[in-house]
């Protein structure tokens, strides 16, 4: 048993109350023996003779269950061990006596492997830690369960952790309320629960490393309706009188279309990651942070074949008998793997993209160091571990990558990022090298040295081989994007449903920035009303509402104090969704960082949380500095589009309420897999809706220019999902391009010209933000009309982060308890 690794399977471990108590003397080694014999676990209660002597029996007096009478601890173990502990069950079993458990341990030792749990009730106290160097004497440690005085007793919890670190102990849950205190306890790894949990409690229990053992339900009679929803919400161990008829259930229950699912998705969740080492860093798996990638085709095929087979086996799932939730997970597993099948095979990014490289070998050594999951003497190492491996790494990035393939404008940005590991390893890592050993330090700075040399043997093979070389069309078609943005969306709108909502949204947003933007100019001067009619023509509307824009512009940031104007923000902004109750606030760190160069040159900023299994580590909200090389001009566009209310409206999206908030609440999911798989398009939706829930609930005391600022940057997202399908299916050029952002949406002119060299290297995420939006509004009206007077905005927002991230139309149903879609 560990306390790290959650039950290993859906199938709980029968622990059989004082043995089988049906068939043979309760707390006996006959009774023992034939559990171990059906494998199957038991329970025994331990308390001390009259000269301090453990022994094995229930009652604090003898009367019951042997021959004899008194109380158990008047008499001695010699005493003890004269009475006949089995004649009153049966003349079979005449001569059995009271054992130690010293007897029971060395009993269960040639069957420790086949048993999962053995569960001690401790009836007396401070016989803790010798029961513990009992049990690791016989090394059966490992198998045991301390319950009785343990589990409501922190005193006899904390004694049993320092008699052994590793010993197992449950703490008290009478009912669900008590769940929270049980999780919370630091010195019990498994949950005793006295009530039958829901799948959610167990996966509570669970997401918080702990165990769920249940009693008193499950206990006293053939309880088949209480074990049926013990075993469907996932316990790991049940204690019952009859623990052959729980068997014939457990071998029942092993058939259901549930229990065949939750295998797969476990199965997926612990082998997917080996694919891909640098993925399970990030995802907070670090079995693999010493490995780095492999990106050979003999890698290709062993990634097509985990793929088919998962399908395979997922086909054979009864689909429809799936309870709710699993229906859910069913689906989104499913086209996950249909997903990365496609991209393997069909899109083929591995042969033409070698901006997913650079990201990928900066991160090799930013998900080690950005977070301190582990010691850093042992994160350096791995950094170590990952830098000796890299020379390989590129040789295999030289020897996929094709040329003719590879288009101009990602064999550009690939050859601006390549250096950025460079920084990391100066900024990051070099700074720490006095924190190890001379031995590992010494190793370090080799490793460091020979990365360099690699780094700088792939720049010089990007700018000389690459890039000289690099004939590719950015452009994927119709026949590429069409099922990427299905994969990508996980919605249900088509390619052409999406244009005409966007469209229809560019229209209807521009009219209201009018009314804002008029508003403002007549409130300044009333007198312009000639300049602002209530009716406009495109070009009055276009000037009014640029008028009004450049008063937002006027208010910027130094240079170099768009960070420090963001931290300032975030401030603000947490302030006003705790003030107004919108949602439940976590209380993960935050901190924000200058974006690492290896990731520039794509986003202005983005929001980098832990990983769903690294819950509780720090989230970062990184944003790019202005580049050095851009003159006076450039950065004057750029800090305009930027401006004091942008930067308020980036980090709501960013952030607060947005993707720092959303995902904290996502990595708590109980849904380990759901957490894992989450849809970039409720995600960025989130964001997206989270600008405009602030500034409709009045951020900023209702300032117009607030308002005007977060209608622009939702013109953002609708020009996005424009550009993304005009862009890579309709041929549109730059300057159709630049005239939709700068012209259209209000865009400055240094914003638009990276967002055109965004659109050429991804294709399908920026549909995201809007899709998203228009979908968690479509949920939000939903959700109100179903409730009417009981609907609140912390109901509504708690609710729907409540499931993880799965697509919004899953998250409707789940919510609103609708049928559970295709």
């Amino acid at each position: 048993l560990s306390a790290e690794k959650p039950a290993t399977g859906p199938k709980p471990s029968i622990v059989a109350h004082r043995g089988l108590l049906k068939h043979a003397p309760e707390n006996t080694l006959a009774n023992f023996r034939a559990c171990l014999e059906l494998r199957i676990g038991f329970e025994f209660d331990v308390r001390l003779s009259q000269d301090g002597v453990l022994v094995c029996i229930h009652d604090d007096t003898v009367d019951r269950t042997t021959n004899g009478r008194g109380a158990v601890n008047s008499l001695t173990v010699d005493d003890l061990r004269q009475l006949d502990a089995g004649g009153w069950f049966g003349s079979v079993f005449r001569g059995e006596t009271i054992p130690t458990p010293r007897e029971v341990f060395e009993l269960i030792g040639p069957h420790a492997h086949h048993i999962a749990v053995i569960a001690v009730d401790l009836k007396d106290r401070d016989i803790e830690a010798e029961l513990v160097r009992q049990a690791k004497a016989s090394r059966v440690l490992g198998r045991l369960l301390f319950i009785g005085n343990a589990i409501d007793d922190p005193k006899v919890r904390r004694a049993l952790r320092q008699a052994d670190r590793q010993t197992q102990v449950a703490c008290l849950a009478q009912t669900a309320k008590d769940l929270p205190a049980a999780l919370a306890d630091n010195d019990s790894n498994w949950a005793y629960l006295r009530f039958v949990p829901t799948r959610e409690e167990v996966e509570r229990i669970h997401a918080a490393g702990k165990r769920a053992f249940i009693a008193g339900p499950t206990v006293v009679g053939v309880e088949r309706a209480n074990w049926q929803a013990a075993m469907h919400a996932g316990v790991d161990a049940i204690l019952t009188d009859f623990p052959l008829e729980l068997a014939d259930e457990t071998r029942a229950a092993e058939r259901s279309p549930d229990v065949q699912f939750d295998r797969l998705a476990k199965q997926y969740i612990d082998e997917s990651p080996a694919l891909s080492p640098i993925g399970a860093t990030t995802l907070g798996d670090h079995r693999f942070d010493s490995a780095i990638e492999d990106i050979s085709e003999a890698a290709r095929q062993h990634e097509r074949v985990f793929y088919q087979r998962f399908l395979g086996e997922l086909a054979k799932v009864e689909k429809k008998s799936l309870s709710r939730e699993n229906q859910v997970d069913y689906q989104l597993l499913t086209q996950q793997l249909r997903g990365d099948l496609w991209r393997l095979d069909v899109l083929q990014e591995w042969a033409w993209n070698p901006v997913a490289y650079t990201q990928l070998t900066g991160g090799a050594i930013y998900g080690l160091m950005a977070r301190e999951f582990a010691p850093i003497e042992k994160r350096l190492m791995h950094v170590a571990d990952r830098l000796e491996k890299l020379p390989k790494l590129y040789e295999q990035i030289c020897g996929t990558l094709d040329a003719k393939r590879v288009p101009p404008i990602h064999a550009e940005t690939a050859v601006k990022q390549n250096r950025g590991l460079i920084s990391i390893l100066d900024n990051m890592v070099k700074p720490q090298l006095d924190k190890l050993s001379k031995a590992d330090r010494s190793r370090l700075e080799k490793a460091i040295a020979t990365a360099t040399d690699a780094v700088e043997q792939h720049q010089k093979w990007l700018e000389k081989e690459l890039q000289p070389n690099a004939q590719g069309n950015f452009r994927i078609g119709a026949k590429l994007f069409d099922p990427k943005l299905e994969f990508s969306l996980g919605s249900k709108l088509s390619r052409p449903e999406i244009r005409d909502r966007a469209e229809f949204e560019l229209r209807r947003v521009r009219v209201e920035m009018y009314s804002i933007a008029r508003g403002v100019m007549l409130k300044a001067d009333p007198k312009r009303e000639g300049e602002a009619p209530a009716k406009p023509s495109s070009e009055q509307q276009q000037a009014v509402i640029t008028a009004a824009l450049e008063k937002a512009y006027a208010e910027i940031p130094a240079r170099d104090g768009i960070v420090d104007f963001a931290k300032k923000s975030l401030e603000l902004t947490t302030a006003f969704v705790r003030k107004h109750d919108l949602v439940t606030i976590p209380p993960d760190p935050l901190e924000i960082i200058l974006m690492p160069e290896f990731q520039r040159g794509v986003a202005i900023a983005y929001c980098d949380s832990p990983g769903p299994l690294d819950v509780g580590q720090k989230t970062y909200y990184a944003v790019s500095p202005i580049p050095t090389d851009w003159t006076e001009k450039q950065v004057g566009s750029f800090l305009r589009e930027y401006n004091f209310r942008s930067i308020h409206d980036l980090t709501i999206h960013e952030a607060m309420p947005g993707h720092f908030l959303q995902l904290a609440h996502s990595n708590r999911s109980p849904r380990r897999l759901r957490a894992l798989l989450s849809s970039g398009t409720f995600v960025e939706g989130w964001g997206v809706y989270s600008e405009q829930l602030m500034s409709e609930e009045g951020f900023l005391d209702h300032d117009p220019l607030m308002r005007l600022i977060a209608l622009k940057w939702y013109l953002r997202g609708v020009a996005n999902s424009i550009l993304d399908q005009a862009i890579h299916v309709d041929g549109m050029n730059r300057e159709d391009a630049m005239k939709l952002m700068v012209h259209d949406t209000f865009q400055e002119e240094r914003e638009a010209a990276l967002k055109w060299i965004r659109a050429q290297l991804t294709s399908t995420q920026l549909s995201t933000y809007f899709v998203g939006y228009q979908e968690h509004r479509d949920l939000r009206t939903a959700a109100e009309k179903a409730w009417a007077d009981k609907f609140t905005l912390k109901r509504y927002h708690d609710g729907t982060l409540s499931f993880g991230s799965p697509p919004v139309r899953f998250v409707k149903a789940l919510l609103l308890d609708e049928p559970i879609p295709e």
